[in-house]
């Protein structure tokens, strides 16, 4: 598909150089018929069996030199606007546009010669500006249904998104105030009467423990926010995206007093760079094959070890 644009691109080089050739030829002839000169048609080469002279040679060399700058300005893409959370994220993306996922589209940027710009805003606004447009996609979605709606994912043999082409993976983990008498067995999450889990603002797990049959607050847009609130008693239960937060939790004393992480996880998440289907429909292959350059990425013994190192 790649090769594909590339020779379209060309062809359109090829005749936008024809062109200036003929309107230089023509004007050039005009002016040797004002001089006394025999007017003569210019033909190239490769249409006729007229040979070209160097002066023609000359002239078409000018005008190619002229238009391939501008006929490559034309096609170069424009650069995807993406949205990121305008929390923190560790380590996956921070709001001053650093972090592994904004590192990762760094070399996919250099690999494709593709450009993308970071804009930091909160997550329910990243989505709903996808959603109309407004910015090209957002940086690190699960998939869900109702974003299915206006945006794209890659997609999987299943038809699901397709977990290798995923920026990363993490599990979301339940976090549970020793005295409220709650608790997690892997399968059911039992609650103390007319409490509500606490989750982070517009995620996925949201939807999930809704459809559970569970009460939820989105209180919070951070994970760290969270365990202060079930420290502080104003919640019993929160499920969080865990990475974010386990090192300040292992690392706190008073909260592990108070505080139990179950062992296991409530859900596994894949998060993706998410596109609108407006930025997806003008141009599927570039997109693709952003998706295709991510997954190679991730791959990649380089980017392995930066993994490796900031999620030790």
């Amino acid at each position: 598909m790649r090769l594909i644009s590339l020779l379209s691109r060309l062809h359109r080089v090829l005749a936008l150089a024809v062109r200036h050739i003929l309107v230089v030829e023509g004007a050039c002839a005009d002016l040797r018929g004002q001089y006394g000169h025999r007017r003569r048609p210019f033909v190239p080469a490769w249409l006729g069996a007229q040979t070209v002279k160097p002066r023609w040679l000359l002239t078409g060399l000018v005008a190619l030199g002229m238009c391939i700058p501008l006929a490559a300005h034309a096609a170069a893409p424009a650069p995807l606007t993406i949205c990121i959370e305008d929390v923190p994220l560790s380590p996956w993306s921070m709001p001053d546009g650093t972090g592994l996922m904004i590192e990762l589209l760094r070399r996919v940027e250099a690999q494709l010669d593709e450009k993308f710009e970071f804009i930091a805003k909160p997550w329910k606004r990243c989505q709903e500006e996808t959603r109309f447009g407004v910015v090209a996609g957002a940086l690190g979605a699960a998939e869900s249904p109702d974003r299915r709606s206006y945006a794209v994912f890659p997609s999987g043999p299943n038809g699901r998104a397709d977990s290798q082409r995923a920026l990363y993976s993490e599990p979301f983990h339940v976090y549970i105030r020793q005295d409220s008498g709650a608790s997690w067995d892997g399968t059911a999450l039992k609650m103390p009467a007319d409490k509500a889990v606490l989750t982070q603002r517009g995620y996925v797990v949201t939807d999930m423990l809704r459809n559970a049959g569970l009460k939820v607050s989105e209180a919070v847009a951070s994970g760290p926010d969270a365990i202060r609130h079930l420290s502080a008693r104003i919640f019993y239960v929160a499920v969080l995206q865990s990475n974010e937060i386990d090192r300040e939790y292992d690392a706190n004393p008073p909260w592990r007093s108070v505080i139990t992480r179950a062992e296991r996880p409530y859900t596994i998440q894949h998060f993706h760079l998410m596109i609108g289907k407006t930025t997806y429909e003008r141009d599927p292959q570039r997109i693709e094959a952003i998706w295709q350059a991510i997954a190679q990425v991730r791959a990649s013994k380089e980017y392995k070890r930066l993994l490796a190192a900031a999620t030790r």
